[in-house]
């Protein structure tokens, strides 16, 4: 039996379609449960990818499927016999963009199955991270 993809999975395919809502793919993002990387502090795992030559902002790495957490892992030495010592946690997107984005220190953004081809990211901005200080308001 194939698990069903999580509903952030088949709005993000509809927007690759052409067809997506805004709204709908903003909830289905809160309302999927995602398996997110801690390391042995219990700090969510957050990589910095450059844009344009510049640092750009960090980014949390959210799983849909075990399999995809454990693909990104291994890329990156948390594999089974890595050395980064990760450990997974679920937790539902509203968690991840109301909670836990927040506490970072600088712009952070949430990047929803990377190295996948469903994969999208949700920048750092006040329409997905409401509740940072950070964010970007793109309407100003």
């Amino acid at each position: 039996m194939t698990t069903p993809p999580a509903p952030v999975t088949e709005e993000i395919r509809a927007f690759q379609q052409g067809f997506g809502s805004p709204p709908a793919l903003a909830r289905a993002l809160r309302q999927t449960r995602f398996l997110v990387a801690v390391d042995a502090d219990g700090i969510a795992v957050s990589f910095r990818y450059p844009v344009g030559g510049e640092p750009g902002p960090r980014w949390v790495c959210a799983f849909t499927t075990p399999e995809l957490a454990e693909s990104f892992a291994e890329r990156h030495g948390a594999g089974p016999g890595g050395s980064a010592g990760w450990r997974w946690l679920v937790r539902a997107g509203a968690e991840l963009l109301d909670t836990l984005l927040p506490q970072f220190t600088e712009r952070t953004g949430l990047f929803v199955d990377p190295g996948s081809e469903d994969a999208m990211s949700f920048p750092p901005t006040t329409e997905f991270v409401p509740h940072a200080e950070w964010a970007v308001d793109l309407d100003d």
